[in-house]
């Protein structure tokens, strides 16, 4: 145990370097991040919410897109959160009380589309939350980068921007990769249920 203790401290100089480039690893960097993958994979999620709309509550391409409209609103009135998290501190914050509603928020409506959404209403419903926490998220998160900004250097501004495309390009490349495979499995059953709707047709026809 102590040998594993001892090896760990002396890597974190290296992972530091050259997985955080440089910067420390603290809360709010960790908050930062979580939040720019979760923008990267967000792709997956909205994949899983298509099939839902298409397969579970069977809407046209013409409902969906209506329907994808108004979860875009909350990324139209964006800066709103911003005003509201300088003019409106809570308990004497001006952002992490934010950024953990937005993130309960968007546990909450999640959670809620897996379980309770069988309609349309409450799908637009829980959807256009979904928006608003991650609109939220952005804006506070954007703020915070800014703030750190101010107090660095050029050098470490301009990597702690690359961190962040960074990580929110590896829940990108995730997103292509589980959503490909995703739609090769939905590909594959589709035409196995093909098959056995021939097959019984076909029986049905020598009976």
């Amino acid at each position: 145990m102590t040998l594993t203790a001892s090896w760990l401290n002396s890597q974190k100089p290296k992972l530091k370097k050259y997985l955080l480039f440089n910067h420390e690893p603290t809360p709010e960097l960790f908050a930062i991040l979580t939040v720019y993958f979760i923008q990267g994979i967000l792709g997956l999620a909205q994949l899983a919410v298509n099939f839902f709309l298409k397969d579970n509550l069977g809407l046209s391409p013409s409902q969906m897109a209506a329907l994808m409209g108004i979860a875009a609103v909350p990324w139209i009135v964006k800066p709103l959160f911003g005003f509201l998290s300088d003019g409106l501190p809570i308990a004497g914050y001006h952002r992490r009380p934010y950024l953990i509603v937005s993130g309960l928020l968007g546990t909450f409506a999640w959670i809620a589309l897996a379980t309770v959404v069988h309609d349309t209403w409450t799908a637009t419903l829980a959807i256009l939350l979904t928006s608003v926490s991650v609109a939220m998220s952005d804006v506070i998160i954007d703020s915070i980068v800014v703030e750190r900004a101010r107090k660095e250097s050029l050098i470490q501004s301009g990597s702690m921007q690359s961190l962040m495309w960074t990580v929110s390009g590896i829940g990108g490349l995730l997103t292509a990769y589980l959503g490909l495979a995703e739609k090769r499995r939905k590909a594959r059953t589709g035409g196995r249920r093909r098959q056995e709707k021939m097959n019984q047709v076909q029986g049905m026809g020598v009976k």
